[in-house]
């Protein structure tokens, strides 16, 4: 359940700004917005602002931005707010802005990540259970590993790779305990 909704949580953000990218940008060209809905079907709640009806609709997979005059017919007569009145070039741009904006928020997203960083698991020594080659070397609970065959270690994900690609071979761990190194 908890997963579900994190992936529908992040769904949804994408697709806010998605279509708000296409909403600004149509806004800006001076195209009339009918309805931003967040979400398809029936909608579950609605409020109109200016000549736009805001909604929040039943199925969350998507969302879309219903502009004035999207479909030529034959007995339209073209506003200046239409969005088929407007240029190619315009009518492209409001099209790209979706996809544009995503990849905008990606990019700030992996730089914001690269700049603060993640956390990652330190190789510390958390239970050790009996008959395991860890308890017959002699490590105990708060140990950190330093280095595996005096390559230096950083993180639990290094010294299970380190682990992992020595099978059946004897390793040498420097482990500091308490403030004192040890090799084991």
């Amino acid at each position: 359940m908890f997963p579900a909704l994190i992936s529908l949580l992040v769904l949804g953000v994408l697709v806010i700004v998605h279509e708000a990218g296409h909403l600004v940008v149509a806004r800006w060209a001076g195209v009339r917005i009918l309805r931003f809905s967040i979400g398809f079907g029936p909608r579950l709640m609605t409020f109109t602002r200016g000549h736009t009806e805001y909604a929040i609709s039943a199925i969350p997979l998507g969302g879309y931005v219903k502009m004035s005059g999207e479909q030529h017919t034959e007995h339209h007569v073209p506003k200046p707010w239409d969005y088929l009145a407007k240029p190619p070039g315009t009518r492209a741009a409001i099209i790209f802005a979706g996809p544009f904006v995503n990849y905008l928020v990606a990019f700030l997203s992996l730089w914001t990540v690269y700049l603060i960083g993640y956390p990652e698991l330190l190789p510390v020594v958390g239970k050790v259970l009996d008959d395991m080659p860890a308890q017959a070397v002699g490590l105990a609970p708060g140990d950190h590993i330093r280095a595996i065959n005096n390559r230096p270690i950083h993180t639990w994900d290094e010294l299970t790779a380190a682990v992992y690609a020595s099978p059946g071979r004897p390793l040498s761990l420097r482990v500091e305990s308490h403030g004192a190194a040890r090799t084991v």
